[in-house]
């Protein structure tokens, strides 16, 4: 039987630095601040999410320019005229990891019925590809595998869909 992937365990691999590349984790955030970020968001974020960002806010860039956004850039999109917010348009939608300032970015969207149903994906050119329903899934899959994991996904992914059904 295959492990479940807690969130737990991955921040605390992070904590340990049991990476492929390393990053600096920032700072964790308040439950307050967490909270300014849902009222901004207009949605109340995943437990995942919640835990994560109580854990860190987001990691520095690293050598291969692949971080995760934090909380106060999260909301950017609503201040930031310049801000390339129309690769995600919904309101229960936030950039959750970036790479070269935002060339390529991952975004969650949340079920608005249920905040703990969420799919992470990228606006691959308006045609969304997407990646998972996990947020430990898709850390570990960086954790594991630098940022060049996170694009052969990608390509996993494209590859999946481009094949004929049996």
């Amino acid at each position: 039987m295959d492990k479940i992937l807690r969130i737990e365990d991955i921040m605390e691999r992070m904590r340990r630095g049991d990476v492929k590349e390393s990053f600096e984790l920032l700072p964790p955030v308040s439950d307050d601040v967490i909270e300014q970020v849902e009222r901004k968001l207009g949605a109340a974020l995943p437990d995942d999410f919640r835990k994560f960002y109580s854990f860190c806010n987001g990691t520095t860039r690293n050598v291969d320019a692949f971080r995760i956004i934090t909380l106060e850039e999260i909301t950017r999109k609503d201040d930031d005229p310049d801000a390339p917010e129309e690769r995600w348009k919904g309101p229960w939608e936030f950039p959750f990891a970036d790479f070269a300032l935002f060339y390529e970015v991952w975004v969650v969207s949340i079920d608005k019925n249920n905040r703990n149903n969420y799919i992470i994906y990228h606006p691959d050119g308006g045609d969304r590809l997407y990646y998972t329903s996990s947020l430990a899934e898709f850390l570990e899959r960086h954790l594991n595998e630098g940022y060049v994991g996170i694009f052969e996904w990608a390509e996993e992914i494209i590859r999946n869909r481009q094949r004929p059904k049996s």
